[in-house]
């Protein structure tokens, strides 16, 4: 009898042995703390969607989770269901759940800790190394910004700094002067940043690309302003802005027919000349600034094509820079083989989904007995 309680205890010391070495050689134990982004319940972070956060419940390891923040602000728990958590700090969510949780637990411990930070962006572009959008994990100036984000390329204009602050429905516009700041003159001007903010850092020497100014001439396919070449999806377009280099850029058109720019965001190009473009862009950049002088330049027309095909010496997909008819076409693809059947050129166009199909006589054409029909991005013209 002695022997076989001697063999239990024997079992018993091995297995507690056994337990405490798991431990020790890295198995976690379920209230192990998180690695955290923000201080385990900071009064200063603000929470907001995307977020990621961990839930601690102390000694309720089936209340303690690690949770997202959804887009309505709100994150699941369970007993409590839905919690609305955006724009409060953990230290506020946690006294929260508490009061929430003490209708079904006794004295519960809740503890918060925010381990992705991702709705607290902001927005650095123009001259800096590595422009681009900036996490906030904590309160960050101006200064520490433009350090995330490379700092500054040796043409940046540091006393022209500008900051767009979305406040209500209205934008406000913010400048402070780099130089200042570390001199020590305007401390107060290295401002905290706020969710969504953007900064801009302007060129300090602008290059004009208008006639007449000093810089180099951007290389146009369609004159700058144009009245008359209408915008499509894959022109590529330079937007300038005068004394605003940051605005300044070459932009694609995208198949949905918009392109992106600072402080205008979306902008429906596709449909427009170039002129109606820079009037646009006009009245939505004076939200922003003073009379500003924008101009519009089709750097590349890649989106009114046209596609020749048969008996031409030359057929393929041809560029169009101004308005072209068909016997102004059919030179550009080399001319006729000789085996072309010149009364019975096909022009294929689609109108408002629907294929329109329309036959032309190359002879009467040149004699002006028959139309010279002009063509329209997206034709296809066929000669049998």
């Amino acid at each position: 009898m002695a022997r076989f309680i001697l063999r239990i205890m024997t079992l018993s010391l091995a297995f507690s042995l056994s337990l405490s070495l798991a431990y020790s050689q890295g198995a976690k134990s379920p209230t192990e703390e998180k690695k955290a982004e923000i201080a385990i319940g900071s009064g200063e972070y603000v929470i907001g969607a995307e977020d990621v956060l961990y839930i601690h419940v102390w000694k309720e390891e089936a209340l303690t989770r690690q949770v997202q923040v959804r887009a309505d602000g709100k994150i699941s728990l369970p007993l409590i269901d839905d919690v609305q958590t955006s724009g409060l700090t953990p230290l506020q969510l946690k006294e929260k759940l508490t009061d929430m949780l003490k209708k079904y637990l006794d004295n519960p411990t809740v503890s918060v800790t925010v381990v992705e930070a991702n709705s607290s962006k902001v927005f650095v572009t123009g001259e800096v190394k590595t422009p681009g959008a900036f996490g906030l994990r904590r309160k960050t100036t101006v200064l520490q910004a433009i350090i995330l984000a490379g700092g500054f390329t040796e043409s940046a204009d540091k006393a022209r700094v500008t900051i767009i602050r979305k406040e209500g429905d209205q934008n406000k516009r913010i400048i402070v002067s780099y130089n200042q700041i570390v001199s020590g003159k305007t401390l107060d001007s290295n401002i905290y940043l706020r969710s969504g903010d953007t900064i801009i850092v302007p060129l300090a020497y602008p290059q004009e690309i208008k006639e007449g100014g000093p810089g180099r001439p951007i290389q146009a396919d369609v004159a700058a302003d144009s009245d008359q070449y209408v915008i499509g999806p894959e022109d590529i377009l330079h937007i300038h802005v005068w004394r605003e280099e940051a605005l300044t850029r070459t932009v694609p058109v995208r198949v949905d027919g918009n392109i992106s720019l600072p402080l205008a965001q979306e902008v429906r190009a596709a449909g427009l000349t170039p002129l109606q473009l820079k009037e646009v862009l006009t009245t939505k950049l004076r939200k922003f600034i003073e009379n500003p002088i924008v101009s519009v330049t089709v750097t590349e027309a890649n989106s009114f094509k046209v596609f020749v095909s048969g008996e031409v010496r030359t057929p393929g997909v041809y560029r169009l820079r101004s308005e072209t008819s068909i016997l102004q076409m059919i030179p550009m693809a080399g001319g006729f083989t000789e085996w072309a059947n010149q009364k019975k050129i096909m022009i294929i166009r689609k109108e408002a989904g629907k294929e329109k199909r329309m036959r032309v006589n190359y002879k009467d054409a040149v004699s002006g007995e028959g139309p010279n029909i002009t063509l329209q991005p997206g034709d296809t013209i066929i000669v049998p």
